[in-house]
């Protein structure tokens, strides 16, 4: 699903609320950016395209939507890989009661690949299969919290060793397990879309999923991007910014995922 918004502006907020100075446009002037919406993967995503193409001149508004509509197809297929919502995706099939997901999808494999380096370089901190204990303690819908038993049985299926990948295919050990990538999968999104805006004449770019940032090219002048940090305890003010010239920004806090309960 994509909301079009053709406006000058001064500010693009994602999720974790970051700011782009931008110099407001003269009447008549061409807009510095065109900026999309869509919402995939369960997440909402933002693009801004710049219409500045350097040396090109400008790009207009047909080019940049044509750009726009590849990005939305890319993650409509990534969607039917990586999405919880999508009953029919690869990530949702692989977490009902089977043992193994034959022909995986290139970008579920190199998610899960991403997802068992991450585990390696945390200590197993990070550990993609948890999503049995999610189940159990149903965050999103504000729990109740479960009986000890039930987490016990449900911790009883977490486990990277219960995982094996190959070159095609991903078994699990225990039919009872279930992948958990939101910690992961928007990176998966940006990247996708800034490789495949190395295909385009877009010079520079702001692409937003979720809580994952990616900024693609050299502003004008070499300047670099600011990008907030929102207050864990005030979400609508910043605490402080990080600027960058390109790449990838992502932040998480368990502040945005809790529920209380007998106060």
């Amino acid at each position: 699903m994509r909301n079009i918004t053709k406006r000058i502006v001064s500010l693009f907020l994602a999720l974790m609320l970051f700011a782009l100075p931008l110099s407001m446009a003269g009447c008549g002037e061409k807009p510095e950016y065109v900026d999309y919406e869509y919402y995939e993967i369960g997440t909402t995503v933002k693009l801004r395209l710049a219409t500045s193409a350097g040396a090109l001149g400008y790009l207009d508004t047909e080019y940049l939507d044509t750009v726009a509509d590849e990005c939305e197809k890319l993650l409509e297929k990534l969607d039917a890989v990586l999405s919880e919502d999508n009953p029919s995706s690869q990530l949702s099939s692989l977490n009902s009661e089977v043992s193994v997901l034959l022909n995986a999808d290139k970008n579920m494999l190199s998610t899960l690949s991403a997802a068992q380096k991450l585990n390696e370089l945390t200590h197993g901190a990070y550990d993609f299969t948890l999503g049995t204990l999610n189940d159990v303690w149903n965050v999103e819908n504000g729990g109740p919290v479960p009986d000890y038993d039930d987490i016990k049985e449900a911790a009883d299926h977490t486990g990277v060793d219960k995982i094996v990948m190959n070159s095609s295919a991903i078994t699990k050990n225990d039919k009872l397990t279930k992948l958990d990538f939101d910690g992961i999968k928007d990176g998966t999104a940006v990247q996708l879309l800034l490789e495949y805006l190395d295909s385009t004449n877009v010079v520079y770019a702001v692409i937003s999923v979720g809580s994952t940032v990616g900024v693609y090219g050299n502003k004008p002048e070499f300047g670099t991007y600011k990008i907030g940090l929102p207050d864990p305890d005030q979400p609508t003010d910043i605490i402080g910014y990080v600027y960058v010239p390109s790449g990838l920004v992502s932040v998480a806090g368990d502040y945005e995922c809790f529920f209380e309960e007998d106060g």
